[in-house]
């Protein structure tokens, strides 16, 4: 059987927070995974993690791990998960690595994430399209100058749908994914980030268009995937996963989840800071208990 480790991001505060949440739903209902090794990166220069989180993260098994965000890149959003990745993947021996940013839950059997061996990537497209390309929509743009500058031909996409239905050209959502590390995908990631983050040509869009700033990274590592990958090797994974909970009443009926007890890992994004959450969203109703029993 192939064995996996899983890595989020622990910023000190809130995120970690989240990540401590993330691995308990790991340990409690993460099943194949549930013993699996957790590694939660905490970025160098930083606040210091808190003794009463920091032992939290010991008593479930989570080893916490230092590293850096090249100093070029401390200005780009999300620069700092590319790293993340870079670093545990150079670090590991594990057949997979399961990436879940800190604000995932795992609610049942997470065995999805064990690929088949041809594959090297499980995926999923975007929650909606927002800066994304509509299928058949002509490459331009930020696309096209990162997609150029990874050598990806525009016949090398093909079509997705996001979870709320849209259907657009591939764009692989940066927050929930497995790899095989020794293809080096993490690490690509960043030196083409690094890369294209100076282009001038993608310097001057990032800079009259907040949105593409914001989501530069994770356009950059599609096109990453899309350069190092043959299309076999690329798994979608179901839309049990990485399910986005605070976009549910956006979700069309027919692809609406009915019950937690369909899904496999959820997103929160910030939802369970919010103290009306029962009220937005009553499909959390049965996690519950276990969020107000100390979990949180």
């Amino acid at each position: 059987m192939q064995d996996a480790v899983i890595a989020t991001l622990a910023v000190p505060g809130d995120a970690a927070r989240h990540a401590l949440l993330l691995a308990r739903s790991v340990r409690d209902f993460g099943g194949a995974l549930a013993d699996a090794p957790i590694a939660a990166l905490v970025p160098d220069g930083g606040p210091r993690m808190s003794r009463p989180v920091a032992t939290a993260f010991e008593d479930l098994g989570v080893r916490l791990v230092p590293f850096s965000v090249p100093q070029d890149l401390a200005g780009v959003p999300f620069a700092v998960k590319a790293a993340a990745a870079a670093h545990i993947e150079a670090s590991t021996d594990a057949d997979l690595l399961v990436w879940l940013d800190p604000d995932t839950l795992i609610l049942r059997d997470a065995r999805e994430f064990l690929i088949p061996e041809h594959a090297a990537l499980g995926w999923r497209p975007v929650h909606h399209r927002n800066i994304g390309l509509a299928d058949g929509d002509p490459v331009e743009g930020l696309w096209a100058e990162v997609l150029g500058h990874c050598g990806v031909p525009p016949e090398s996409l093909f079509p997705a749908t996001t979870n709320v239905g849209e259907r657009i050209e591939v764009y692989v959502n940066a927050g929930v994914w497995v790899v095989r590390p020794e293809r080096g995908l993490g690490e690509a990631w960043l030196h083409t980030l690094a890369e294209t983050a100076r282009d001038p040509a993608v310097v001057a869009i990032t800079r009259r268009d907040e949105a593409a700033s914001l989501f530069l990274h994770q356009v950059v590592w599609t096109a990453v995937l899309l350069a190092r990958l043959t299309r076999t090797e690329m798994i979608e994974l179901t839309a049990a996963v990485n399910y986005p909970l605070h976009l549910h009443h956006e979700i069309p009926a027919g692809r609406r989840a009915l019950s937690l007890r369909s899904l496999t890992a959820v997103r929160t994004e910030g939802l369970l800071d919010d103290p009306e959450w029962r009220e937005r969203v009553p499909i959390l109703a049965p996690l519950a208990p276990w969020l107000e029993g100390g979990a949180a």
